[in-house]
């Protein structure tokens, strides 16, 4: 599995570029998965006092969530990467988020700044408004997502 994550701050791009490179790769043959990493603080899927919820406290493990439409399995803990990784099985991983693991990754900018917080490991390419003013930075290419989906889901493959 070819894993790659695209990383910025809040508001940048990142879930745009996520979902253009998801539907990229899968319309060029390849399975993908994403895991979407979210950093507020109090952060749960689940409403309190919801059914599943009290399934969860019940049982200090896990529950299966399912409705019409969809099935969430949900763990009462934050699971490690590792073991999230073990349930998926896809020819690529998009990450959004994550940024203190080590992957290849995409930086989603405002700005040169933004860029710069983000510059670590190994970094494929540059997206966000950024990509309306310039084209590369620090020999960086900087690429449009939405308008370039192709020339960035080629390079993303040629390069992890």
């Amino acid at each position: 599995m070819k894993i790659i994550s695209v990383v910025g701050f809040h508001n940048t791009g990142k879930t745009t570029t996520v979902e253009n490179l998801i539907t990229y790769l899968k319309n060029n043959g390849f399975t993908v998965s994403s895991i979407k990493d979210i950093h507020r603080e109090g952060f749960t899927m689940e409403k309190e006092g919801s059914n599943s919820q009290r399934h969860l406290k019940a049982s200090n493990t896990y529950v299966f969530a399912r409705g019409e439409k969809e099935t969430y399995l949900i763990w009462d803990r934050k699971l490690t990467f590792s073991e999230m990784l073990s349930y998926i099985n896809t020819d690529w991983l998009i990450i959004e988020g994550m940024n203190e693991e080590n992957f290849p990754r995409i930086i989603a900018a405002r700005n040169e700044s933004d860029v710069d917080s983000f510059i670590k490991n190994k970094v494929i390419a540059v997206t966000g408004a950024l990509s309306e003013s310039i084209s590369e930075y620090k020999s960086i290419p900087v690429i449009n997502a939405i308008q370039n989906i192709e020339m960035l889901g080629k390079l993303v493959e040629t390069l992890v």
